[in-house]
């Protein structure tokens, strides 16, 4: 997988997932591979108006994955999911574009950049201890100006840090749930 989206919904089912994000054309996919294709057959590279994701239960938690996705980013498109359930989301494009999101009760409480992580800039003045100690413990240097050694690597410890859900490969593996979503402001698929 070249690029891809993907987000750790705390406390839910992949069906309550995929009714939030108010996706159509449910289906089902094996495994990680079909997932992709899938994803790729329905909506081809890069869709902007509607995105298919894949959702899979990792314990009592969600595993919301995407290839070449940017849904789990989109602020619009994460609100009705980020108002009930906490969710940490990392995003990662084959330019080296990437972005990191969490939102705690309802409200964005981190945004920035894993590739290019810059602590006086991106992290927020409020930053609570527990914020700071997820962050340094996942290899973000929190004090410093130091760069990350491997800021993807980094995201996801991040992720298992604030959330408490540690995905491992095994976890890709599937089956997998899916829709297909559409971004605020494009009308909804056709069954």
């Amino acid at each position: 997988m070249q690029g891809y989206a993907a987000a750790v919904v705390v406390d839910a089912t992949p069906r309550r997932v995929l009714d939030l994000l108010e996706a159509h054309a449910r289906s089902t996919a094996s495994d990680l591979d079909t997932l992709m294709g899938e994803q790729f057959d329905a909506l081809g590279f890069g869709s902007t108006q509607r995105q298919m994701v894949g959702v899979r239960a990792i314990g009592t938690s969600v595993l919301v994955l995407q290839a070449n996705g940017t849904a789990t980013v989109n602020e619009l498109v994460m609100r009705p999911v980020a108002e009930r359930h906490d969710v940490a989301a990392h995003f990662l494009n084959v330019n080296a574009v990437d972005r990191f999101h969490w939102w705690q009760g309802g409200r964005r409480r981190l945004e920035f950049e894993p590739l290019r992580w810059y602590p006086r800039h991106d992290l927020p003045d409020d930053a609570d201890a527990a914020t700071r100690s997820a962050l340094a413990t996942a290899g973000f240097e929190v004090d410093g100006d130091d760069d990350v050694d491997e800021p993807t690597a980094s995201a996801w410890a991040l992720a298992e840090n604030l959330t408490g859900v540690r995905i491992v490969e095994d976890d890709l593996d599937g089956p997998w749930m899916t829709g297909i979503i559409s971004f605020p402001g494009y009308p909804a698929p056709r069954d």
